[in-house]
């Protein structure tokens, strides 16, 4: 017997703990990553380090995400997000808190972000959009949404905590705090709240030793030869390439517009913002209205904040209005990935194909600011960039303009319909 589609009101009523929990786990993985900053300090203090000595863990850490991030997925697909996730906020507690214990030899500081990237490689984003997709069907867009907006709560939140802690406890305590209170609340929510669902919307038992059961959608190797994949995913590729460089520059970009710095750093700040709007927003929508209008807005939409950046001496509110398309921009890329990618791939190998896209733009990370910043040294200015970012993000849109119907997979019912 076939289960009746639930409404969305439905869902949220149903699954709303899954979602939040999902959204907290979400805030951890890049604790590390944006606390960073507010380390540097004390440990160039205490070691004598340069910044770029010290920064040499983001770099372990975007080279196995661009690595793994894929053969995690699959193992997410075969054995459910839950048996992911618990281990790895397990292993993320203990190599956060490893960090506590860098002894002034750069090997060790290495080797201990190497420690640290493959224990969060289980509690990126891919097992907490893979745990709602298969919970939400009628509202899966804005499921996915509010669990993306985790990263933008991370970034607000941690280098409030981690300075308060460095300051009350030092450097060491604040790593080991951070570990067992951030940590330790994730574990408690997996625990009680973090459950696969699997056909008709029952929870799988976390006792249960066999492998998640197969959902509908293409295996791993058909949905990567389909053809709306390869468009998505050349998409996210160049839709990255221009996004990271800008968002990595954006203040120097700003203070090339003829803002004083402080004003800069201030609008800058307003990107986060608009990207979580870009999420929810985003997600509501793909919910509501089907076919490529939404898709092509998120990946052209950055072209019109460049082309208010190239506007001669824009001024403080026509540089805020281009920050805060580019953020709300970026946060709808990334939530029209997430979501199209349920869509025409299906939720079998969803991870895994998830993973891909995530490892893609892992590789943008490395080539795009570097690119940015050449340009710069060549030129003394980032015009060029803004100029070349602003087809190339028309090129993203096109390829998804015309991605077709979502495919019908046995067993999704209304997902596909």
């Amino acid at each position: 017997m076939s289960q009746q589609p639930q409404t969305a009101l439905g869902e949220w009523k149903q699954h709303w703990l899954l979602a939040l929990t999902a959204t907290i786990g979400f805030t951890y993985s890049p604790v590390a990553t944006y606390s960073l900053g507010l380390f540097m300090e004390p440990l160039q203090r205490e070691f004598g380090w340069e910044r770029s000595q010290i920064s040499m863990g983001l770099f372990v850490n975007a080279v196995f995400a661009v690595l793994f991030t894929a053969p995690v997925g699959a193992l997410i697909d075969r054995y459910g997000a839950r048996r992911n996730a618990i281990p790895g906020i397990m292993l993320g507690m203990v190599a956060l808190g490893a960090l506590s214990f860098a002894n002034g030899s750069l090997v060790q500081w290495v080797a201990l972000w190497t420690f640290y990237a493959m224990a969060t490689l289980f509690i990126k984003t891919t097992v907490w959009c893979a745990a709602v997709s298969k919970a939400f069907t009628a509202s899966r867009g804005l499921a996915i949404g509010v669990v993306l907006c985790g990263s933008g709560l991370s970034q607000t939140l941690t280098p409030i905590i981690a300075q308060r802690l460095i300051d009350g406890f030092g450097w060491r305590h604040a790593y080991q705090l951070l570990a067992l209170g951030w940590g330790g609340l994730v574990l408690v929510l997996l625990l009680l709240f973090f459950h696969d669902f699997g056909p008709n919307n029952v929870p799988q038992k976390s006792g249960d030793a066999a492998p998640a059961p197969a959902l509908p959608g293409y295996t791993f190797r058909e949905a990567i030869r389909t053809g709306a994949i390869l468009r998505i995913c050349g998409a996210v590729f160049i839709g990255s390439i221009v996004s990271v460089g800008i968002a990595v520059h954006l203040v120097p970009i700003l203070i090339d517009t003829g803002l004083s710095r402080g004003v800069a750093a201030g609008i800058g700040g307003l990107a986060g913002l608009s990207a979580i709007a870009g999420k929810l927003l985003t997600g509501a929508l793909l919910d509501r209205l089907r076919g490529s209008l939404v898709p092509f807005l998120s990946f052209s939409l950055p072209s019109l904040g460049m082309a208010l950046l190239l506007v001669p001496q824009p001024g403080a509110w026509v540089a805020a209005l281009a920050v805060m398309v580019l953020g709300f921009s970026a946060g709808s890329v990334t939530q029209s990935q997430a979501y199209l990618i349920t869509r025409y791939a299906g939720l079998r190998s969803y991870a895994a194909v998830l993973g891909v896209a995530s490892s893609i733009i892992g590789l943008t990370l490395g080539f795009a600011p570097w690119f940015a910043g050449k340009v710069f040294d060549v030129t003394g200015s980032y015009h060029l960039v803004l100029m070349l970012g602003i087809p190339c993000t028309l090129v993203a849109g096109a390829l998804v303009i015309a991605l077709g119907a979502y495919p019908e997979f046995e067993r999704e019912g209304d997902s596909a319909g």
